[in-house]
Parts: C-alpha cells; structure tokens; sequence
C-alpha cells in the first residue's frame, strides 16, 4: 500500500486532518528526495573511487614514486577537507559522497604504497588495515547506503581472512573451516547491532546489518537442502564444523536479546526456535554418509517456508506470509521440472498442482478466517 492510499485511508477513518495529512507529504517528499540524493551520490562516489584504484591497479608506470604518493596524499587531504566542510545538516548528502570516495581512496592508498614499497605483504592484512583504519570515518557518516557500503566492504575482508586461514589448514580440516565460517558472519553482525551505544548512535547502520543477517541465515538455510541432491561419501562427511555451528546457534538463541529486533515478545521467541531449527536443517544433510535425496530437500524446503508461514499467522504479518507462500508455490512449479522428462508430464503434474492449490486454499479460508484477514492486507 503505498503512501497516498495509507493517508485516505487514515483521512477516511478521521485519525488524521487535512493539514496533518499535508504535512506527511511534505515530510516524506523531503525524505524520498533525500535518499534519491544518497543512492545516486553512493553510486557516484563507487564510480570515482573505482576509478582512482583502477588508476592505482594500472601502475602509473610513467610516474615516479614520490609524485604518485604526492598526487594520492593531495587526493586525501582534499577530502578530508571536503568532508569537515559538508559536516552540516543540510549538506549531509554531500558529506556522505565525499566519505564513500575517501573509504575507497583508502583502500587504493594502502595498494599504491604497497606497489610503490614492494612490501609483497599478504592482501589479508591490507584489507584488515583498510576495515579497521576507515572505521573512524565511516562512523562519521549517517545513511544506509554508506551502511551497505561498509558491510560488503567488511565482508570483503572477511573473506580475505578466512581464505588465509585456511590456506594454511590441513586437507582434512579446510572442508570443516569453510562450512563454518560460512555460516558466522549474521551472528558477527547481529552482536553489533546489539551494541546500545551502536543502536542508539547508528540507527540506520543497525536497519542495514540485521536485515542483511536475517537474509543471509535463510539464504543459507534453503541453499543447504540442495546439498541433499548430492551423493554424500564417508571423505565428504562433516562432523565438528556442524556440532559448533549447532552449539553456537543455541547459545545464541538463549542468550542474545531479540527483543532489540521486536517489541512483540511472541515473534522473539518464534525467532529462536526458527534459528535452531534452521541450524539443525542446515547441518543434517552433512553429518552421515548417504545416496542422494532428492525429496527430502525438497520436504526440507517446503518445511522453512511452512515455518517463517506458521510464524507470519502468528505475529499477523502479511508481507512474510505471501513472500513464503509465494516461494512455496513456486518451489512446487520447480520441482515438476525435476521429477518429470517430459513436457507432457510437467504439464499435467503443473494443472493438477495448481487445482491442489486452488482447492487447498478456498477450503482453508472457509475453515480459518483469520488467514483472509491476513492475506487481504487487514491486518498488519
């Protein structure tokens, strides 16, 4: 429902006057116009400071040492200029462009002083640096597309870590390390959003992380079910890369305050319970030697999707329940595709899903109310 139809809608219910609905239109045309600015000015400082890293990738091969220092030295000092100068409210568009360019000349500088020095160090420490060093600045910033900005950048590093790490592991435990790690960056950047000094000081960093976590945690929780579509042999069985993923998911769940993310107490503890269940889905197809199961991935799917559907009623949120109704639906029309050789086959077994559906759905809302409510958008 988008935003004129919200406001007849309160002017017909008379919670709101004419000059009240007047002002929320002003207030949310200033504010749409604000992010058009942010997302077009992040856009715009990736292309610049892109392009100056290019610059540096290309080795400025004409230039001597000290001009290339000189030039990048110049370069930051302007900015930094820049930034102190926009750091006024009505600039803040202007700020935020000037501190993306400068985190990304960041990181070129630490690449053109390596290239200038022939310091051969390992790109980990270099993508260390730049996280940690820029952090100062990037805290100096306000919107989310300088949150979203920082986040790929951390997981950048994040990556370039662990892939050190475990270049030095054995054989037999870098199968183990990769799942794991894989699977620790949403509890990495739940427990910052728990931070109050963060949640209080960078609202709009904390709307940025948590939902990327939540994402992230059901994106790997449906991509692993396709793990059951493989042959499992005693070399590929994993054993304390899912039990310390189980361990730190539970302890997770018991300890860490949900009731940061939601003030409805009911959908805090659905949301333990779907963390741990999750964990156990994502686990399971790995810790026995076993054929391939087509099927059980599939039930595995559709068993999430019941879940965050099942969480949806309960807390009356709609916009999940048809997002999980819709990938289920979905998730039904893929599989025929799977199971059937021939388009004659998919294409009964798609009618007779569809009178399924159909059916299911019509003797449902006749049995339960509650769910036309729901999916009519009545409720919230």
């Amino acid at each position: 429902m988008n935003l004129e139809k919200k406001i007849n809608s309160w002017l017909r219910a008379e919670i709101i006057d004419e000059n009240i609905a007047d002002k929320i239109r002003q207030f949310e045309n200033k504010s749409s116009r604000i992010g058009v600015f942010l997302v077009l000015s992040g856009l715009g400082g990736l292309a610049l400071g892109a392009g100056v890293i290019a610059l540096v990738a290309s080795n400025w091969e004409l230039l001597p040492a000290w001009i290339k220092l000189a030039i990048d030295i110049l370069v930051m000092a302007a900015l930094s200029f820049g930034i102190v100068l926009t750091g006024v409210p009505s600039k803040q568009w202007q700020k935020e462009t000037l501190i993306i360019v400068y985190y990304l000349i960041f990181l070129a500088s630490i690449g053109l002083v390596g290239q200038v020095y022939q310091l051969g160090s390992p790109v980990y420490q270099g993508m260390v640096l730049w996280t940690l060093g820029s952090a100062p600045l990037v805290l100096m910033g306000v919107s989310r597309s300088l949150a979203m900005f920082w986040l790929v950048g951390i997981l950048t590093t994040y990556v370039c870590v662990v892939e050190a790490f475990i270049g030095n592991l054995e054989p037999l435990y870098k199968k183990e390390a990769i799942a794991l790690f894989t699977f620790l960056p949403p509890f990495i950047f739940f427990i910052i959003s728990s931070l109050s000094s963060f949640r209080r000081l960078k609202p709009q960093f904390v709307s940025v992380f948590e939902p990327a976590s939540v994402t992230w945690v059901l994106i790997m929780g449906f991509c692993s079910q396709f793990v059951w579509y493989q042959k499992i042999s005693d070399q590929d069985v994993l054993f304390w890369s899912p039990l310390a993923l189980m361990a730190v998911t539970v302890v997770f769940a018991v300890f860490y305050k949900f009731e940061l993310i939601t003030s409805n107490i009911k959908f805090a503890v659905m949301l333990r319970i779907f963390l741990v269940v999750n964990s156990f889905l994502i686990c399971l197809p790995w810790v026995l030697p076993r054929q391939a199961y087509d099927l059980v991935g599939v039930a595995s799917h559709f068993v999430l999707c019941g879940i965050l559907g099942w969480i949806a009623i309960k807390i009356s949120h709609r916009k999940l329940f048809n997002w999980m109704s819709g990938l289920a639906g979905f998730r039904i029309v893929i599989v025929y595709f799977e199971v059937f050789g021939s388009l004659l086959e998919t294409g009964f077994g798609l009618i007779a899903t569809g009178i399924f559906i159909l059916s299911f759905v019509w003797i449902f809302l006749k049995k339960f109310p509650r769910w036309e409510t729901l999916i009519s958008g009545k409720a919230s």
